[in-house]
Order: structure tokens, then C-alpha cells, then sequence
């Protein structure tokens, strides 16, 4: 208990309305997607007694609708670019883009595209090829920028080297290796449309080509004391500029280079990235947020001597992900602890040191800060969803833990006494809606039952368990509960074939479990776990009915005191490094032999004592920063994943694609 009593100390010291709208799109488009079609058999069509007239084609229909804009690269127009407005595919992740009409932007860069809008309301973006930037007729520039929805788009729009970024990393989980093709499936329409509001309401503003205004102006940057988000503009100003330096230029060598060999600003920029012979700027774009650790001194060195856009990072950086980070004055933060996000996308975090719980929007906006009378709060520590999107919050200096429904109203505060809640931490749902809590001080597991509304529970501490300080807590797809014990460095199973009334305790040598205080499960169900005072993830694998762990430290990840970790839906392990407020990641594929890790620090996040993490449906990823007093969020970095109790509700892993 010592150990970690100092680290909760440690912790101590240490446009809203457009948002909802876009969210509430997103909510009625997923809604639309089953199919309400019957099956009964069709009547045979009766034999006509004269001969049928031939009918008279249908006229191709005249476009009801038309958005008008200018293609622009770096500060002057492009002129001769084709531009295509599409609707975003709708059936499968990055397929199914379809053309709504085109245009050819004239001398000034102007255009003007004519179109009929879907029947159903769907996600729009133009897409801008080739023309001249100014030297010379270039088949290599690529240029894109979000629309936002087909019954409001944003009218008239600027396409340039800006939204570019924008929409090429806000929507990197969305959009296809050539830059061009976005989609989703209906079960994640939301997901794609909050990567959307990300691009324009976040990064860049469509309209003007300029950056959004929650960012701060270049003004404010350019002072003694520059704000925070300075960072990401920075970044936009900085990769826009790398785009630019092609756009503008007369296009690649006929037969790319390598990347070393590259010399010219575009070969650099199309070789480095990794785009093929033939490719396009939009390529490039969508490889370097896909791969933001690549090539970056090289790609950072291609900016011409007078970049358009400023201001702009001044060194290379060691990646090329955009953070941002919302901070007390706007969230009224306090040593917050634990983040998840709703089924809506919204983004909850527990404040340990101001008792309450506050909500954010999809995109990071302050909606409200929650204490409400009767509900206990106590140093809130664990956050859960459950699959109707109530909030449940531990109370880590209490023996209760708190329910809160999606608008942030009490509707109760349970310590049930056969749960028997002693300092509670961890907290999950099963697939059956029960609650589950992981107790350090009890050392004990307690069950709340869905099937009497939460009125009543259970405590688990079977002998083989060896509980001893547990914190974090999952479940399998086999409905068996995990929990990490800090103080016993060993990991717990209960298992459901037993009711909960077998447990195995494991700590295999080889796992070099060290003060264990995350733990996540992936999609073969192997447990994952961060060792608050070592310098490694572990990992005990199911093929040997987990006898067999393993320790993973690649240098890249740069591991120092993980406090946490989430699984995305491909299964790269992202944890939060407290001791040295960084950002890792175990890319997918470790194993015995070999372990590939990044790790990720821009002064955007800001990232102060990070303690919790969580990952969205858009593939963001989202941190509580208990010393800095903010939340950080990394936009597109990771692959778009669930709702735990809804993923293992369907049957799928707690951190399943949506």
C-alpha cells in the first residue's frame, strides 16, 4: 500500500453547438444504416395482353445544389486543377468514395461544381489534382479538404496545402493509402464524421483555408509566453509547408529517386513519405500521418527558404503527429486521473482533487463539470461506459463507487454491502451489464448484478487468486476478470466456469512485473500490463494458458514508469510513460524475438504526469495529465476502437474496431 499511497500523492502535487449537431448527424446516419426490408416472396408479374411500349429514357437529372471554391497552392492560385466533390463511402473503412461532380479551376483557381445531394445526409470533401502552382503544370499536386455534411457544406471552400493536413490527419483512419478515398462502415458513420469535425473544427477552417480559430493566431505565438496549442499550429504551418514546396514547384523527376538520393524539393517530399512514381502530394500526406516517425529530417529540410505558411516549428521534430490540449482554465481541471469516452464520442474525465467529474465534447470542448448532490464523490479514480452510456465512477478514498446517466445527472451512488467496496480502482462492465470493481485495500473483487438494477452484490478473494493491492480490472471474451495487483507484482484471473469462485495468480519470471498497474486484453485474449516502477510492458499469453509471460522495452518506446495502457482495435499497445510525461506505443506483432516500439512528445500535449488513457471511434487518443491539471489529445494516431461494454456485449474483445 506504501507504494502506491505515494503515488496518488504524487499525483495530488504534481463551438459546442456545432459539435453536438455533427454528433447528432452522426447518431441518426448510424441509425439509418439496418435493413428494415422484408422478405416475402414477390408476386410473378402478369403477362402484359399488348406489347409493352418502349419506355422514354429519363433525363440525367440537373444538379440542385452547387459549392463554389478556389484552389490555392501555398498563397497563390492553382490554375487548370481538376476538382471532385465526393460523398464518403459508407459500407467499409476507407472504400466506397463516390464522385458527385467535378470542375476545372480556372486561371484564378476558382471553381464551381454542381451536384444532387444524396437522399441520405452524408459526409462530403473536394479533392483537387494536378494544374499549375506557379512552376509549371505538376500531375504530382494533391489537395483535399472536408465539406462537412451534404445538407449544410460549407460554402464557398478553400482547397490548399492547409485543409490538406487537416483532413489528411483528422481522418488518417478513414482514408485509403491514396489520399482519395474515405469511408466508413454505418456501425462507425459517428466515428468518421468526429474525425471530421476534428479537421475543420480543430485544425482548419474550410472556408477560409486558414487555421482554425480555437487555435491560437500567430500573433499570440510570436509573444514571450505563447500558449500552449502554439505547437500544433506550428506543425500544421510546418507540413503544409512541405506539400507546398511541391505543389508549387514543376513537379518530380520522371524516375523518383530514393530518399536519400532525392535532391529536388519534390522528389524529397513524394520519395521520403514514400509515395510511389506517379503519386501525389495527397499521398504523401496521407503516408506521413499514417507514419509520422518517418524520414522526418529529410521531409522537415524540403520546406523552401520562404515557406508561405507561418509561424512554424523551428527545429525538425522527432514525429509528425498534431496534439493539442485542453487545459484548467477552459476545463477547470484538478489532478485528473482517468478518461473514456461515451458512445457519443464525448470525452469524461475523473478529477481526483476537485471531486467531480467533467465532460468534454468529441473535439475537446468544455460541456460541463459534474458533483452532484448525493454523489459521493471521493478522489474519483476509475472511469467505465455502460452499453446504455451511463457514467460509473470508483471513489478511490470512499467504499462506493458513483452512476451518473449520459446528461451527467445522479442516479445513485452504490456500496452495496455484499459487495463489500474498500478503496475502489478499477472498475469494467461484462457482457451481461454487471459492474466490476477492483478494490486495493479489500483485496477483493466486488460484482454488482445488472439483474437487480445494481441494487445488490458480491465479493470475490478465492485463495488462488493471491489478491494483494488490485488496481486495474478486464474482462475476456470468455467473461473471466483480470486485475493487476500492485503490491503482490503479479496478475489475477477469476475465472466465469467457476462463478468467480476460482482464481490463478501468475507471475512468471520472465514477465518482470514491477508494481503492475494497467492492464488491457487483446483480441486473443493475451493480457497486457504497465509496471509503474520499471521500465517495460509485460505480457502473459493465452496460447500457454498464460504459465508463459513475456517483457517487452524496445528503445523506441522509450518506457519509464508506464502507468497505464490501451489497446487499440489492431492491438498496438499505447501506454503513458508518468515519469517522463511521454507517450508510447508496442506496434502490433510483438513476440519472443522481436518488438518494435515509437514513442511520441510535442510540446502541444503537454503532457505532465500523464495517469490515464483512452482511445475513440475517430482513432484518437485521448490522456489525463494529473500533474499538468489538462487532457492531450493526439488526433488520428491510433486505430478507431469501441466502447469496451459494447464491444464485449456484441462478443468481440473490450477494445474491438467499430
Amino acid at each position: 500500500m506504501v507504494a502506491l499511497t505515494r503515488t496518488i500523492r504524487t499525483f495530488r502535487v504534481a463551438d459546442l453547438c456545432a459539435v453536438a449537431f455533427v454528433v447528432a448527424i452522426a447518431m441518426a446516419i448510424a441509425g439509418c444504416s439496418g435493413d428494415s426490408s422484408g422478405h416475402a416472396n414477390p408476386s410473378p408479374t402478369p403477362t402484359p395482353l399488348v406489347p409493352t411500349p418502349t419506355p422514354t429514357p429519363s433525363p440525367t437529372p440537373t444538379p440542385v445544389a452547387s459549392i463554389s471554391g478556389r484552389v490555392m497552392g501555398g498563397l497563390g492560385p492553382i490554375s487548370g486543377s481538376q476538382v471532385t466533390l465526393y460523398e464518403a463511402g459508407h459500407d467499409a473503412y476507407r472504400a466506397g468514395a463516390t464522385a458527385l461532380g467535378t470542375a476545372t479551376a480556372d486561371p484564378d483557381g476558382r471553381f464551381t461544381i454542381g451536384f444532387t445531394p444524396p437522399v441520405t445526409r452524408r459526409l462530403l470533401y473536394l479533392v483537387g489534382r494536378g494544374g499549375n502552382g506557379g512552376g509549371g503544370v505538376n500531375s504530382a499536386i494533391g489537395l483535399m479538404g472536408v465539406v462537412g455534411l451534404s445538407d449544410a457544406p460549407v460554402d464557398p471552400v478553400t482547397l490548399n496545402e492547409l485543409t490538406t493536413v487537416a483532413g489528411e490527419w483528422a481522418l488518417s483512419q478513414f482514408i485509403d493509402s491514396t489520399g482519395a478515398q474515405a469511408g466508413a462502415p454505418g456501425s462507425n458513420t459517428a466515428g468518421m464524421l468526429i474525425a471530421a469535425a476534428q479537421a475543420f473544427d480543430n485544425l482548419v477552417d474550410t472556408g477560409s483555408g486558414k487555421p482554425a480559430s480555437h487555435l491560437p493566431s500567430a500573433l499570440a505565438c510570436s509573444s514571450g509566453l505563447p500558449p500552449v496549442n502554439c505547437d500544433g499550429l506550428d506543425r500544421l504551418n510546418t507540413l503544409a509547408n512541405i506539400l507546398a514546396a511541391c505543389v508549387q514547384s514543376a513537379g518530380p523527376s520522371v524516375s523518383l529517386p530514393s530518399c536519400g538520393a532525392a535532391a529536388s524539393a519534390c522528389d524529397i517530399v513524394l520519395a521520403c513519405s514514400g509515395t510511389p512514381v506517379g503519386g501525389s502530394t495527397l499521398q504523401a500526406a496521407h503516408s506521413i500521418a499514417a507514419n509520422p516517425a518517418g524520414n522526418v529530417s529529410h521531409l522537415f529540410a524540403a520546406q523552401s527558404l520562404a515557406p508561405p505558411y507561418q509561424p512554424i516549428l523551428t527545429v525538425a521534430p522527432d514525429g509528425f503527429e498534431i496534439a493539442l490540449n485542453i487545459g484548467t482554465p477552459v476545463a477547470d481541471f484538478d489532478n485528473p486521473l482517468s478518461v473514456e469516452v461515451d458512445l457519443s464520442g464525448n470525452v469524461w474525465v475523473a478529477n481526483a482533487g476537485g471531486n467531480s467529474v467533467v465532460k468534454l465534447s468529441p473535439t475537446g470542448r468544455f460541456i460541463d463539470n459534474f458533483s452532484p448532490a448525493g454523489a459521493r464523490f471521493s478522489r474519483p479514480y476509475g472511469l467505465a461506459i455502460s452499453a446504455k452510456g451511463d457514467v460509473w465512477i470508483t471513489n478511490s478514498a470512499d467504499a462506493s463507487v458513483t452512476q451518473l446517466d449520459s446528461a451527467g445527472d445522479l442516479i445513485a451512488n452504490r456500496s452495496p454491502a455484499g459487495a463489500l467496496i474498500d478503496q475502489p480502482y478499477g472498475i469494467e462492465f461484462d457482457a451481461a451489464d454487471n459492474v466490476w470493481i477492483a478494490n486495493y485495500a479489500g483485496n477483493r473483487v466486488s460484482e454488482l448484478l445488472a439483474s437487480d438494477h445494481y441494487e445488490s452484490g458480491l465479493n470475490f478473494a478465492p485463495a488462488g487468486a493471491n489478491l494483494n493491492g488490485p488496481v486495474s480490472i478486464g474482462i475476456d471474451t470468455d467473461a473471466n476478470v483480470w486485475t493487476s495487483n500492485f503490491n503482490g507484482n503479479s496478475i489475477s484471473q477469476l475465472t466465469a466456469s467457476s462463478s468467480y469462485g476460482t482464481g490463478f495468480n501468475f507471475a512468471p519470471a520472465a514477465a518482470f512485473f514491477n508494481s503492475p498497474l494497467g492492464l488491457g486484453l487483446d483480441a486473443s485474449n493475451n493480457v497486457w500490463v504497465a509496471n509503474f516502477d520499471g521500465l517495460n510492458l509485460s505480457e502473459l499469453t493465452a496460447s500457454s494458458s498464460y504459465a508463459t509471460g513475456l517483457s517487452f522495452s524496445p528503445a523506441g518506446a522509450a518506457l519509464n514508469g508506464p502507468v497505464r495502457l490501451k489497446l487499440d482495435s489492431a492491438d498496438n499497445v499505447w501506454t503513458v510513460n508518468f515519469d517522463t510525461g511521454t507517450l508510447g506505443v508496442l506496434l502490433a506483432g510483438c513476440n519472443s524475438v522481436s518488438c518494435e516500439g515509437l514513442n511520441f512528445d510535442p510540446l502541444g500535449a503537454a503532457l505532465n504526469s500523464p495517469t490515464g488513457i483512452t482511445v475513440d471511434a475517430a482513432g484518437n487518443i485521448w490522456i489525463a495529465n494529473s500533474g499538468g491539471h489538462s487532457v492531450s489529445e493526439f488526433i488520428g494516431l491510433a486505430t478507431p476502437t469501441g466502447v469496451p461494454a459494447l464491444c464485449l456485449k456484441a462478443g468481440h474483445p473490450a477494445s474491438c474496431l467499430p
